[in-house]
C-alpha cells in the first residue's frame, strides 16, 4: 500500500470518490447501492446485472471473498459504510486517512473542487459534494426487491 501513502489528502479524497464505495443496506443485509441494477452495465459485472436474483447470488459471492481477505488482511482490509461517510465525513475520512498512515487535511471535505481528470462513468458524480441523497434512494424500487432479498439470504 505504499502508493497510497504516497497520493495527498485531495488526491486520496478524490480517488475514495472516484472508486465508489459499496453501500451497506441493513434493510437488504449487503452492500449494494441504491438502484444497482438499473444503472450497471453488463461490462461492469460478470453477472447478469438485471436479474436480481443471480445479483445477490453474486454479492454473497463477493462476501465470502472478502471474508477470505479479512482473515488475511485483518485490521488491514478497512471497511468504510457508506451512510456513515456521507453523514459524517470529518470523522469517517479522519480515521480512514489514520489507517493508511497519511495526514488529516481539509481538502479532504471539498474532493469535488479538485479538478484533474476522471475517465469513468462517475464523471459526474466525482464532481459533487458528499451527500445523502441516495442513502434511501432503494425504497423506490422495494416492491421488486424481493428476489434480491431472497439471494442475499442464501435462499435458491
Amino acid at each position: 500500500m505504499t502508493y497510497v501513502s504516497e497520493l495527498d489528502c485531495s488526491s486520496t479524497a478524490a480517488f475514495i470518490a472516484a472508486n465508489g464505495w459499496t453501500r451497506r443496506n441493513q434493510e437488504l443485509g449487503g452492500d449494494l447501492a441504491a438502484g444497482l441494477p438499473y444503472r450497471v452495465t453488463r461490462s461492469t459485472l460478470a453477472v447478469d446485472a438485471y436479474d436480481l436474483f443471480d445479483l445477490g447470488q453474486y454479492y454473497r459471492s463477493y462476501e465470502e471473498l472478502m471474508s477470505h481477505w479479512k482473515i488475511l488482511l485483518e485490521s488491514r482490509l478497512i471497511t468504510v459504510r457508506y451512510e456513515e461517510l456521507v453523514s459524517d465525513p470529518e470523522r469517517v475520512l479522519r480515521l480512514l486517512l489514520e489507517s493508511l498512515s497519511l495526514q488529516w487535511d481539509s481538502a479532504c471535505l471539498s474532493h469535488e473542487q479538485n479538478v484533474g481528470r476522471v475517465d469513468t462513468l462517475s464523471l459526474y458524480q466525482v464532481r459533487q459534494p458528499l451527500n445523502t441523497d441516495s442513502t434511501e434512494r432503494w425504497r423506490h424500487y422495494e416492491q421488486h426487491l424481493e428476489p434480491l432479498r431472497q439471494a442475499l439470504a442464501g435462499k435458491d
